[in-house]
């Protein structure tokens, strides 16, 4: 039962991470849409990083290397940061495109 609940959750999880990267990982011929693309892509790589880096120093997993740390919060968080910095760009450009506008 536990090895059933396992592959779900990694089937799901993988799911929402395609799913997530066909919705705002993506490029747009409106000129507003390629700079919230643009911006969410830019925010999510710094942030992946950031967290794949610094994460597994504030958690650690005993008896795991590193590098597999790193491997395992950065594909943890990727859709959570993909989702979250569209959502922040779009918020982001609705406040300064009014301001740009006067």
């Amino acid at each position: 039962m536990k090895q059933f609940v396992l592959l779900a959750f990694i089937a799901s999880w993988a799911t929402l991470i395609v799913w997530s990267v066909r919705t705002f990982w993506r490029t747009s011929s409106d000129a507003r849409q390629a700079r919230i693309y643009a911006h969410t892509k830019f925010q999510c790589v710094f942030v992946i990083l950031f967290t794949a880096i610094f994460l597994p120093l504030a958690l650690p997993i005993p008896d795991v290397p590193y590098w597999l740390k790193s491997a395992y919060w950065a594909v943890l968080t990727f859709p959570v940061i993909l989702c979250i910095g569209n959502l922040c760009a779009r918020v982001f450009f609705m406040i300064v495109d009014p301001i740009q506008k006067r």
